[in-house]
Formats: structure tokens, sequence, C-alpha cells
């Protein structure tokens, strides 16, 4: 049997990453994120290094169904007011910020 996956790490790149570790990746589109959204398995989802304009975080609400969803930005960190309007986007899951 085919086990099911319950968790995502997805790493997200923009298009003036030029770091040898960017050169498989690339941008992450709208699209990137509802195909995300529709795997309603996923317990956890991990966003690694996503721009998120309030554009891109109003698209965070299709994941209303995950139990955790954890945002990492090791070299800039995550601003009070978006981690704010994620969680309040998202009042079930819980948000975590690294």
């Amino acid at each position: 049997p085919i086990a099911s996956m319950t968790r995502l790490t997805k790493h997200f790149t923009s298009t003036s990453d030029t770091s040898p570790r960017s050169n498989h990746r690339r941008e992450t589109t709208d699209d990137d994120l509802n195909l995300s959204a529709s795997m309603k398995q996923l317990e956890t989802l991990e966003l690694n290094l996503m721009p998120l304009a309030d554009e891109r975080i109003a698209q965070l609400e299709g994941f209303g169904f995950l139990k955790e969803l954890n945002l990492v930005d090791r070299k800039n960190g995550c601003p009070e007011e978006m981690q704010a309007k994620v969680k309040a986007l998202l009042p079930k899951v819980t948000v975590k910020v690294q």
C-alpha cells in the first residue's frame, strides 16, 4: 500500500536568487500554492523563504485544513505584522515561525 503524504516542505526562490543551490529551483507561482492547498491529506506544511506580500498571505486561506504551518526564513526572519496576519487568517492552524 502507498502511504499518504502528511508533511510537505516547499522551498521558494525568487528570480533574483543566484545562489548555486537555486539552480534547480524556479520561482513559485500562485498555481503552485493552489496545488499545494488541494492536498487535503497534508497535516504540516513548511514554507521556506517565501516572500509573503498581502496578496500571497490571502492565498494561504486555502490551508485552513492544516494542523501546523511552519514559516521559515532564517536569513531575514518573519516580521511580526506578517505573522499576525497569517495567524488571523488561519485561526485553527498552529503557525510556527523560524
